[in-house]
C-alpha cells in the first residue's frame, strides 16, 4: 500500500518540498517551536528537513489543512519491537483531535505498529489533551526533557498501543497485521 494515498478525507496530504512554506509558517505555534528545530526557520533547511523526512522509513510525514493546520510524522522509529515517537504539531490545537486519530489510524493502517508514544511539553496542555482525545493514555513524565529558551521543562508522556487503537474505532473498521494476542506478560 502506497501511504501516499491513504486519509484523503480529513484534509490530510503527505508533506513535499513543495509545502515549505506552510512548514515554516508553523514556526509561530508554540508547540513547532519547542518539538521542531528552529532551524526549520530557513527556506533551505526546511526543504532538506521535508526531504529527509520521506526518506525515513516508516515515518508517514502528514501536512494538516485548515482548521487545525499542522504536520505529523513519526520518528525514533523500532522496527524490532514495532513502535516510534509521534511528532505531532498544530497551529490550532483545539481543532486537532479528529485530525490526529485520522493520521493514527492510517499509520496503522500502513505499518505494523504496535506502540506509538509521544513526549509533549509539560506547558502545552491543549496538545497533550489533542493526545487523549485521540486514544493515547498518559503513561509518566520525563523530568527535565525540554530546553525552552533559558529554562528546561517537563514532558508528558503519552502511549498508544494497536490494539486498544483498533478497540476504540467505529465498528467495521478491522485491524489489519498485529493482533492482541502477542502480549507476554502481565496484564
Amino acid at each position: 500500500m502506497n501511504p501516499g494515498h491513504v486519509g484523503e478525507g480529513r484534509g490530510q496530504r503527505p508533506v513535499t518540498v513543495a509545502d515549505v512554506a506552510a512548514v515554516r509558517a508553523l514556526m509561530d505555534s508554540d508547540s513547532a517551536r519547542i518539538l521542531l528545530s528552529a532551524d526549520l526557520q530557513t527556506e533551505e533547511l526546511a526543504a532538506r528537513f521535508i526531504r529527509a523526512l520521506n526518506t525515513q522509513q516508516w515515518s508517514m510525514p502528514r501536512l494538516v489543512e485548515a482548521p487545525a493546520e499542522g504536520l505529523c510524522f513519526t520518528t525514533d522509529i523500532d522496527l524490532r519491537n514495532l513502535s516510534a515517537r509521534l511528532i505531532a504539531v498544530f497551529r490550532n490545537p483545539g481543532e486537532a483531535a479528529d485530525d490526529l486519530r485520522c493520521y493514527l489510524r492510517d499509520l496503522m493502517l500502513c505499518f505494523p505498529y504496535h506502540r506509538i508514544f509521544a513526549l509533549v511539553p509539560w506547558s502545552l496542555p491543549d496538545l497533550g489533551e489533542v493526545h487523549r482525545e485521540a486514544g493515547f493514555q498518559a503513561e509518566g513524565v520525563m523530568r527535565d526533557h525540554f530546553l525552552r529558551g533559558d529554562r528546561i521543562e517537563d514532558a508528558h508522556v503519552y502511549g498508544l498501543l494497536r490494539p486498544d487503537f483498533f478497540a476504540s474505532e467505529p465498528a467495521g473498521t478491522h485491524e489489519p497485521g498485529i493482533a492482541g494476542t502477542l502480549r507476554a506478560g502481565p496484564e
